[in-house]
């Protein structure tokens, strides 16, 4: 058994020192961006192999970093899981003793480092141990380490070893222990901060050296700063701010509403795709997640309605109330550029996830289930009558806007959604500020992001800002227009009207360098500005663009489902060598998949789909003749 302690110890220790890792370097599992304590050069100098260097001195005697100053800290947030544990009600028979082992914990952490049983040897730190750190991301605070079973097993083993001061046998604990793993499973990441921000409060005697470490290491010769022990107790003790807190209080306070005994609803490898890219930057937000909440606590069953126009981020913000419901709801996001456009797609979805997450008495779709709302609604009654006392069905679905409504039958509801929900059923759906043709529900709680401007552009600037600190070429062409770092992002947020499509594809530009030798000043403003400049430089770089290239994008923003050079070549008489190179002009406007080992294209936004739909004329291209010969080639049997 000590065997597979070790190696969840030894797990949990990397995590530690990658989440130390993290902070320093602006990425925060936990934390605030601190980046504006240091210049930026020294943030950014802390490379993958500098931070596996310093990892690598795991295995050598240093002051200032230890495998028992990180066994501390790790037992050290165990501990305080205990102690929260401890303060709930529903433990207060036993928190006495679930106190007293949290005393104790870092204790029983330190043995399993001098136990002789099982492996003599930790595995080496490799480069796959970085993956948390380099792929970390603002939104992703609530980081994961081990999973609930070997969380289970871990506060098993630690109680194992303080029985002598238990009262009853370990099996009276069990419902205790699941609860500690769930909230490790949680919040291990919050409780290393807190305790990392407890030990910065006495003066930081043990920790504030690990962080020293790897920032002095991280430093080139070039850019050689003083970094004191008082700039580590700083930031330290900043770890945790209240937008954190606030998005925590705000899961926290969901939770009871989901079975958390179940297993988390399945999300399709597309779906998670999408929930990836749209929150990788993700930041702030928490006046919707609070309207959301709102919604859910106080509301009768119904639809909450998020409503915004084009690349102000409602794709994002249901892909993070998704994270924080951690996928105890159903979700389906509609996407053009995926091809998921049809009611019947979504109905074939939902109903299956139904019959089979809440064992429904049937074994396969009922008939007709695909035809209209009528099987669905059965469905979601049936769930709800399984709901435990007190929990909610939440059904997550984005972008209305892009649902095909010529695949449905005339006049009916967008996706054929239910007029009426059953009781405790919720649906959290996301469109354009435009009509559709929606639910008629007595309960309908509309959202609409143009209410919330001061709250937007607050957002975009944060968002803006750890941008801003994650490129040092960004970093660079703004010092090169001798801007602060309060300059360029506000003057960049004006330009972009608060959309995030626009601060996401210019800043990707200036990373990439396509605005070298321009100013800040001659960036174009707004979405719209934005696909007209990139149009006009590319006619201008190419004076001569042929015809068939440009119905090639046109051919991607009318198919709804991702296409080949195949069929782009049938379409426009191009060969697929010369498209593929057309392709890589457009690059950040393209969705590409690989989709039975073939590259497919399609448009990554629907805001470009209406940039291109208005530009036709002037772009020499009749979209009705187009039309027609895309379903021509289609009904002859062209492959996508």
């Amino acid at each position: 058994m000590i065997n597979t302690v070790k190696q969840h110890k030894f797990f949990l220790e990397v995590t530690a020192l990658l989440s130390v890792g993290s902070v320093v370097t602006g990425y925060t599992k936990a934390a605030t961006p601190f980046y504006t304590h240091f210049s930026e050069p020294t943030v950014n100098s802390i490379t993958a192999s500098k931070l596996l260097d310093f990892a690598k001195k795991l295995g050598e005697p240093s002051p200032g970093l230890s495998q028992e100053k990180l066994a501390k800290s790790v037992g050290g947030a165990i501990a305080l899981g205990l102690l929260q544990i401890a303060q709930k009600k529903t433990y207060q028979h036993i928190a006495r003793e679930l106190k007293h082992l949290a005393k104790h914990t870092q204790q029983y952490w330190l043995q399993i480092e001098h136990s002789s049983e099982g492996i003599a040897d930790y595995e080496a730190i490799g480069e796959h141990h970085l993956r948390y750190t380099l792929a970390a991301n603002g939104s992703d605070i609530f980081l994961k380490t081990l999973d609930l079973q070997s969380w289970e097993h871990l506060i098993t083993w630690l109680m194992e070893q303080h029985k002598s001061h238990l009262s009853h046998g370990i099996h009276y604990y069990q419902d205790a222990i699941k609860a500690i793993s769930q909230h490790l499973h949680k919040r291990f990441a919050h409780n290393l901060t807190e305790i990392w921000k407890q030990d910065a409060a006495k003066g930081g005697k043990v920790f504030h050296s690990m962080v020293l470490d790897l920032l002095r290491d991280g430093q080139t010769s070039a850019h050689k700063i003083a970094i004191t022990q008082q700039d580590i107790l700083t930031i330290l003790k900043q770890l945790n701010t209240g937008l954190q807190d606030k998005l925590e209080s705000i899961q926290e306070a969901l939770e009871p509403y989901f079975d958390q005994s179940k297993t988390p609803f399945t999300i399709s490898p597309q779906c998670e795709s999408i929930i990836a890219d749209t929150t990788k930057y993700f930041v702030g937000r928490t006046h919707v997640f609070e309207a959301i909440k709102e919604f859910l606590e106080k509301e009768p069953p119904g639809y909450f309605v998020l409503e915004a126009d084009p690349g102000y981020g409602k794709t994002s913000i249901l892909a993070r109330c998704v994270q924080l419901f951690e996928g105890h709801c159903l979700s389906y996001f509609n996407s053009q550029s995926l091809g998921k456009v049809t009611a019947r797609q979504f109905l074939e979805n939902i109903c299956t996830e139904l019959i089979e997450y809440y064992q429904l008495d049937y074994t396969s779709l009922p008939e007709n289930a695909l035809r209209n709302g009528k099987v669905l609604s059965r469905l979601l009654k049936e769930a709800s009558q399984k709901l435990p006392r007190g929990k909610k069905l939440v059904v997550v679905v984005d972008a209305l806007n892009e649902v095909d409504l010529s695949s449905q039958t005339p006049g009916s509801n967008v996706l054929y959604l239910p007029d009426k929900l059953p009781e405790n059923v919720y649906f959290i759906i996301s469109k354009r500020d435009e009509k559709l043709p929606l639910p008629v529900s007595d309960n309908k709680t509309i959202c609409n992001l143009r209410q919330y401007r001061s709250e937007s552009a607050w957002d975009a600037g944060k968002y803006t800002n750890k941008r801003l600190s994650q490129s040092r070429f960004i970093q660079q062409w703004m010092a090169s227009q001798k801007l602060t770092s309060e300059q360029f992002c506000t003057q960049l947020v004006a330009k972009s009207e608060n959309n995030f499509m626009y601060l996401r594809y210019v800043l990707n530009d200036i990373h990439n360098g396509v605005y070298n030798g321009k100013t800040l000043a001659s960036l174009p403003i707004g979405l719209w500005g934005y696909y007209k400049h990139h149009w006009q430089m590319l006619r201008i770089n190419h004076k001569s663009l042929p015809m068939a290239q440009i119905r090639a994008i046109y051919v991607l923003s009318k198919v709804r489902e991702p296409v080949s050079c195949r069929l782009l070549a049938k379409l426009t008489g191009v060969e697929e060598s010369v498209l593929s190179t057309f392709l890589e002009q457009w690059d950040q406007f393209l969705q590409v998949q690989i989709i039975d080992n073939e590259t497919r294209y399609s448009i990554y936004h629907g805001s470009f789909h209406d940039f291109l739909e208005k530009q036709s004329a002037d772009s020499g291209v009749n979209l009705e003749e187009l039309k027609r010969g895309i379903v021509e080639n289609l009904a002859k049997g062209a492959p996508l």
